[in-house]
């Protein structure tokens, strides 16, 4: 039986992001068996895709006619001057520590986490969570919620979502596409994007983009409730993003 803890001091280390792209070869566009054409370029009207000298190596664009990604079931363009043929997953980690402070079993404490993701030439790409459950150091946890429900105070719960919220407070906020959404296609995954509602299964998937994409950056909102028999002490997770690429 647990020793009553009125108070234990909730601290989550987040966003250690690992990257796996599963194909970086570049193809050309269009091939035969005695040729083949590394860029398509159709009406635009000035630009340069080699400016070198012995200090500097550039491309550049004038006027381009149209920029940016189109893409139908069975195919995917990207429209612009200086595209580049070679494929790209890019993460970025805005908030590496949050710390929910002191916890009592009457209300629930919350934060937030921020990361970056961004692929180019690729099907889309895929984000699991990964870390465990805030432990002490003597081992000693937190429960994830494995079904997907509210904020319970006085129930030991460890949630997470990728949106805004109202409930416990008003926290979170919805994905956010960079530079808008013609660009950049990154959304919550279910289970993980309806307000209000949290959940944490390890390995589950939370986020995902089904085509290439500029940046989204994604706020993980926490929660943690305990009850009033959860062991004090300092509770410490190690939370992952893991991206992947798909083509």
């Amino acid at each position: 039986m647990k020793t009553h803890g009125s108070r234990g001091l909730l601290s989550l280390l987040v966003l250690f992001l690992i990257m796996g792209i599963l194909d970086t070869t570049a193809y050309a566009q269009y091939s035969g068996s005695s040729y083949k054409i590394e860029e398509a370029q159709v009406g635009a009207t000035g630009g340069d895709n080699d400016l070198t000298s012995m200090a500097y190596k550039a491309r550049a664009g004038v006027g381009d006619t149209a920029v940016g990604i189109v893409a139908g079931a069975v195919y995917q363009a990207v429209g612009g001057f200086t595209t580049s043929d070679i494929p790209e997953l890019e993460v970025s980690v805005n908030t590496p520590t949050v710390d929910l402070g002191a916890a009592t079993a009457s209300a629930a404490q919350t934060g937030t986490g921020s990361f970056g993701v961004r692929v180019y030439l690729a099907s889309g790409y895929v984000v699991y969570t990964r870390g465990g459950l805030p432990t002490t150091s003597g081992g000693d946890t937190v429960p994830g919620m494995s079904s997907t429900g509210p904020s319970v105070p006085g129930t030991e719960q460890f949630g997470i979502n990728m949106v805004a919220n109202t409930s416990p407070t008003t926290f979170g906020a919805v994905p956010q596409q960079l530079p808008d959404v013609t660009f950049s296609f990154g959304s919550a995954a279910t289970n993980y994007n309806t307000a209000n509602n949290y959940r944490y299964v390890d390995g589950e998937q939370v986020a995902q983009s089904t085509q290439s994409s500029g940046v989204t950056n994604y706020t993980i909102s926490y929660i943690v409730n305990i009850a009033p028999l959860t062991k004090a002490g300092v509770y410490a997770l190690d939370h992952q993003m893991i991206v992947v690429a798909t083509y």
